[in-house]
């Protein structure tokens, strides 16, 4: 806890809250001191099966609680849970609104040389880095003109979302209620054969999984123009030490990707490499601001899926870098799967973890997925990426026969 409280001493943007009332627009309040929200709870005499009960009760109390971070005297809280003798599991809650993941890297990695640097009896030396208010102030100066044409060009012609959800074969929408994740890793066979396919055709494993995806929605809605969601981490190398900044940079951008099936594997891939690419030189754009370019209308998503691409680790991976696998003052990292809960506008939100085994997460709202769809969707993705690095040179029309019965 004193180690993370040395971390909440140091960046404003853990000692933040959003104020709206009575206001024309919301304000960002930073205060001078904050105490860290850390709990600490010993579990170690309830079985795993108690124990994981009461995590995902944690985790679901959290997403329901939400709003509450807005108002907090800290946007983010701590939970460390004594599971064993010396075994424990940490859970971390915040809101999206102040940080995103590149920021939980930098406070995870910072919290834990204050750790080490304590139990030293050493003196803490804190890295100053860019701030994020000189990075709102860059960015408010940036002209959105190329941002605009770009975005004007780029979704000429679209103006209805991609029909995922109802052309998934077996989804009932609105036979369910709630919300459901699932996760499925990708075999240790199925994961080399995307990492060579990538070394091969000079892309990366997130084109390859893009391309995928976008080829698995085509096949079940039948259209061949496909838009869904994309994470950007809208750290722009312009803004010298963008790598440093703590606090909220990533957007939500549309990405299209238009699938000819006269084209090979090959082909498509630099396709969706190039959409990518000039996707990236724009991604700090405001949604809104591309919603209002294009005469989009301001109560209807523009996709009903998002996918996020996760290359920065988990708790558990970072803490393992920083010891460099070794054990150090009473800390070590066994093997985890990644799970967490976000609450999110969209119907549905999938995940790509890189490790040893690629792993495939979905969070989703029941009302417009049933369990068993998002089971068949795991599935077919799979195959569609069985499927296509088997044979890169093969036609995209090939991959598409077959998908929706």
């Amino acid at each position: 806890a004193q180690a993370w409280q040395i971390t909440v001493d140091h960046h404003a943007h853990l000692r933040s809250q959003i104020a709206w009332e009575g206001l024309v627009q919301p304000v960002q309040v930073v205060a001078k001191q904050a105490k860290v929200d850390f709990e600490y709870l010993d579990w170690s005499h309830l079985s795993e099966e108690e124990q994981e009960t009461g995590i995902q009760r944690h985790l679901e109390d959290k997403w329901n609680q939400c709003m509450d971070y807005l108002k907090r005297p800290t946007p983010w809280s701590m939970l460390f849970v004594r599971i064993g003798e010396d075994l424990y599991r940490g859970v971390w809650s915040n809101s999206y609104l102040f940080m995103d993941g590149w920021s939980y890297t930098i406070l995870n990695n910072e919290a834990f040389n204050n750790y080490s640097a304590l139990c030293e009896g050493k003196p803490i030396v804190v890295a100053e880095g860019r701030t994020y208010l000189e990075y709102a102030v860059w960015r408010m100066n940036r002209a959105l003109t190329p941002a605009q044409a770009h975005w004007v060009e780029n979704l000429n012609g679209y103006t209805e979302p991609v029909p995922f959800l109802e052309s998934i074969p077996g989804n009932r929408i609105g036979s369910e209620e709630g919300f459901g994740r699932q996760q499925q890793f990708l075999s240790l066979a199925t994961t080399e054969k995307l990492h060579c396919l990538a070394r091969s055709h000079k892309v990366t494993v997130n084109v390859l999984i893009q391309t995928a995806w976008a080829l698995l929605q085509s096949q079940y809605s039948g259209s061949r123009d496909i838009v869904y969601g994309v994470v950007s981490s809208g750290r722009q190398p312009a803004f010298a030490g963008i790598e440093t900044v703590v606090g909220q940079l990533m957007n939500m951008l549309p990405l299209r990707i238009v699938i000819d099936e006269q084209q090979s594997v090959q082909e498509l891939l630099q396709h969706v490499q190039e959409r990518q690419l000039k996707l990236s030189q724009f991604d700090i754009t405001p949604q809104r601001k591309i919603r209002e370019w294009i005469n989009w209308p301001h109560e209807r998503h523009m996709f009903q899926n998002f996918m996020v691409f996760q290359n920065l680790g988990s708790f558990a991976s970072t803490l393992d870098g920083f010891m460099n696998d070794k054990e150090i003052y009473g800390l070590s990292s066994p093997p985890q799967k990644n799970d967490f809960i976000a609450r999110m506008e969209h119907p549905l939100r999938f995940d790509v973890f890189i490790g040893e085994q690629i792993e495939l997460y979905m969070s989703y709202y029941r009302k417009y997925l049933t369990d068993a769809a998002i089971t068949r969707v795991i599935g077919d993705l799979e195959a569609m990426i069985e499927r296509m690095t088997s044979d890169s040179a093969q036609l995209a029309g090939e991959l598409l026969i077959g998908g929706n019965d």
